[in-house]
């Protein structure tokens, strides 16, 4: 990064904004725009502080450490996970070997690790070190403690990404009770609980328990975030969801509409969370026809199942291969085909919303075009789409019938490739 000290000012100008030169300026500079949702702003800061700590303290310094945690943080939120997972691992090496194994900022470096890992899908890699930083927290920090109350919300989140809900719940409600007593009742980190709590149950369509528990975050994060924060739009859109859910589209279309406008305006128009918005109240806006389209059959007979695992010329789209992997924006993921058929399970990640979305998807070709229908769709943040809807796009093969393009522009942003 180029910098141009000034003597008289004791600072530096990068990308517009005015970085302080002592490390506890940097320190509350980067904190605050991470508390704002700034990632992309707070990325030159992170750098420079950690440059400066480096400088100052040296490379295996504790602080160091630290910054590099918050540069590998700041990666792991906008989707950057192959330049966050090697700082993760750098910062946790210098923390066990400066402070310990077992203290406390060496579990919340293994629990950074552990988010980033289940960002991508890889949930059974994730598990040992989020358990690892909760078993650390506990006896650090003690079991009432607000870090141990997140290092639960997370292993929570894990399960609850796996169907474990009878794991999960227990920990959610635990977590909740933590945060009611070292926070406060109308504290963001309670609200972030209820949330976690609230999405579990709409994951389970006990949308009942559910209701209240969104309502709840939601007046909290107007309060004490503001009525524009990213967190309170994403209240607002679970809030509508759940009405959507029931029917209740009269309920659900404005909280969606204004969730939209936070997010194009905190976030910008072309942002994934702000695209998932708009999707979400296009599929009230007509007539809610997802919603009530019946999914495509699936049911063979034991015989016919069999000749299409094993016969290959009745692969659809057969340069797809067996295994594809999925980019848009922010996204990746990966389709991995059922044996020779024309279904695929797909897990999608993104990390500026921290979402992880799975789902099945059925392909047909028709002349020109590619249908692909997703059905059981469940995601981490927007929960689970009603029993039996169905999307529907037109896709369009790539000449080498290796790649599926959304438009028939090879340079469109949103494709998926054969391996």
């Amino acid at each position: 990064m180029r910098a141009v000290i000034v003597a008289i000012a004791l600072c530096i100008v990068c990308s517009g904004v005015t970085l302080a030169e002592t490390l506890d300026e940097l320190d509350a500079q980067v904190v605050r725009m991470f508390g704002e949702g700034k990632y992309a702003e707070a990325e030159p800061l992170a750098k420079h502080y950690y440059e400066q700590s480096t400088k100052e303290n040296g490379p295996d310094h504790p602080r160091t450490a630290t910054t590099l945690n918050m540069l590998a943080e700041l990666y792991r939120r906008q989707g950057k996970y192959d330049q966050a997972e090697p700082l993760f691992n750098q910062s946790l090496a210098i923390y066990e070997k400066a402070l310990g194994s077992d203290h406390s900022r060496t579990a919340t470096t293994l629990n950074n690790l552990g988010l980033l890992y289940a960002n991508q899908g890889e949930y059974d890699q994730a598990e040992p070190f989020f358990k690892r930083s909760l078993a650390i927290y506990e006896k650090a920090l003690g079991p009432d403690d607000p870090q141990t109350a997140e290092s639960m919300n997370n292993l929570a989140g894990l399960y609850t990404d796996q169907g474990k809900y009878d794991l999960a719940v227990p920990l959610l409600q635990s977590s909740l009770v933590i945060c009611e007593k070292t926070h406060g009742a109308d504290h963001p980190e309670t609200a972030t609980s209820l949330n976690r709590l609230g999405l579990l149950y709409t994951n389970q369509g006990k949308y009942d328990l559910a209701k209240p528990l969104y309502k709840r975050a939601l007046a909290i994060r107007e309060k004490a975030l503001g009525k524009d924060h990213p967190l309170t739009a994403i209240s607002l859109n679970n809030l509508a969801f759940l009405y959507a859910s029931q029917g209740k589209h009269s309920l659900a279309r404005p909280l969606y509409k204004r969730a939209i406008a936070i997010c194009e305006s905190s976030l910008g128009v072309d942002h994934p969370t702000t695209i998932q918005l708009r999707e979400n109240l296009a599929d009230i806006q007509n007539g809610g026809k997802a919603k009530n389209a019946k999914p495509p059959s699936t049911a063979k007979s034991n015989a016919a199942d069999k000749k299409n695992l094993e016969d290959p010329e009745n692969m659809v789209c057969p340069g797809l291969g067996t295994k594809c992997n999925y980019f848009q924006g922010d996204w990746s993921g990966k389709w991995v085909r059922r044996g020779n058929s024309n279904m695929f399970d797909c897990t999608m990640f993104h990390g500026p919303a921290r979402e992880t979305c799975t789902y099945v998807a059925s392909l047909e070709v028709k002349g020109e075009s590619v249908i692909v229908r997703r059905t059981e769709v469940k995601s981490t943040i927007y929960g689970v789409a009603p029993a039996g809807a169905v999307d529907e796009y037109i896709w369009h093969l790539g000449k080498d019938g290796k790649s599926l393009y959304e438009t028939k522009d090879p340079t469109h942003p949103r494709l998926v490739r054969a391996e």
